[in-house]
């Protein structure tokens, strides 16, 4: 029984992340060409976090979403978020990573690394995002340079 109850827990655990893999799940069938809403791109995110071995529903670990203190986007044409670890232990709360998601082709960069992120999952997803809005990385290029990361 109780190897049973752990197999349970560990689906819990694990059966979110993987229905992030599907593009239906994060409710591309309500995209536009307007882009991702801030929920869809949130999700664009957690499939992120999840390759990079990150669990954001574990004790202590938050996403915030990001704006200026007006409310507005943080950099144009992107969602900005911030995963943070609050321990009890340390008494201090950890930024683990500042994410800026394009709205219009779902590309995540991590921005003290100045990393995009790119593996087979996201690549599905952005690729049906892009089909959708019709964007494409190099079409995004005035708007990455406001991300203060090199350009690819």
């Amino acid at each position: 029984m109780k190897a049973y109850a752990k197999l349970i827990v560990l689906l819990l655990l694990v059966l979110p992340y993987v229905v992030l893999a599907d593009p239906a799940s994060i409710g591309l069938s309500k995209l536009s060409a307007k882009g991702l809403s801030k929920e869809q791109a949130k999700q664009v995110l957690l499939a992120a976090l999840e390759h990079e071995k990150y669990s954001p529903s574990s004790p202590g670990m938050y996403i915030e979403s990001l704006t200026k203190k007006n409310g507005t986007a943080i950099h144009s044409g992107y969602y900005d978020f911030g995963l943070s670890y609050e321990s009890p232990d340390a008494g201090a709360t950890q930024t683990m990573g500042l994410f800026a998601i394009s709205r219009f082709t779902g590309d995540v960069w991590e921005l003290n690394l100045c990393r995009r992120y790119s593996f087979s999952k996201l690549d599905k997803l952005q690729k049906a995002i892009t089909q959708v809005t019709k964007k494409t990385f190099a079409d995004e290029k005035k708007q990455r340079r406001g991300l203060g990361c090199t350009d690819e």
